[in-house]
């Protein structure tokens, strides 16, 4: 057999061959298209996100009662989504009672409605163990929100007393974290 056809084969081949993309394992394959399409998927979930890249936390409907005075919880409000719902409270009330009987969690959580335009003030008293946090949220639009500034604060002999200021018919989200969990 003669190699003679071959020979003038090979150069037409070698014409036609650097058009064709070189031959990977599928493991090593890369496909361009797909990894940008990925880029674009994740650009998107960030848009979806708030500015800290957390998605905004609902909080529960504090309720149309009147608030009870005492504001004491059993259960897990651990979290903002589970806020233990204290109704509205009234104008001429300095401060709830508060009290957390689930010693497991740090964080304890209520929500409320307010009745008037002024201050509303709590205090912690008797705390087991060390405050970590001590503040109060606003909750525009059924979210958990940014914290309201004390506009006064005192550290008692009992433990730390805060006021701040309200709005009639707005929601806020109190909230209390103790090292380790504990009573209070």
């Amino acid at each position: 057999m003669s190699l003679r056809p071959l020979r003038l084969l090979l150069p037409l081949l070698a014409l036609a061959l650097p058009g064709c993309p070189p031959q990977t394992d599928d493991d090593d394959a890369v496909d361009d298209d797909d990894a940008a399409d990925d880029d674009d998927a994740a650009d998107d979930d960030d848009a979806a996100d708030d500015d800290d890249g957390d998605a905004p936390i609902p909080v529960p409907d504090p309720g149309d009662d009147p608030s009870p005075g005492d504001w004491t919880i059993d259960g897990d409000h651990s979290t903002p989504d589970r806020a233990a719902p204290m109704g509205i409270f009234p104008e001429g009330v300095r401060e709830p009672y508060l009290q957390d009987n689930n010693t497991a969690a740090e964080d304890s959580f209520w929500v409320f409605e307010t009745s008037y335009d002024g201050t509303f003030g709590a205090g912690i008293y008797g705390a087991s163990n060390p405050i970590q946090a001590f503040d109060l949220h606003a909750a525009s639009d059924g979210f958990f929100g940014d914290v309201v500034q004390p506009s006064f604060e005192e550290e008692g002999d009992r433990g730390p007393f805060k006021e701040w200021p309200v709005e009639t018919g707005a929601v806020y989200v109190l909230h209390v974290s103790l090292q380790g969990g504990g009573f209070f």
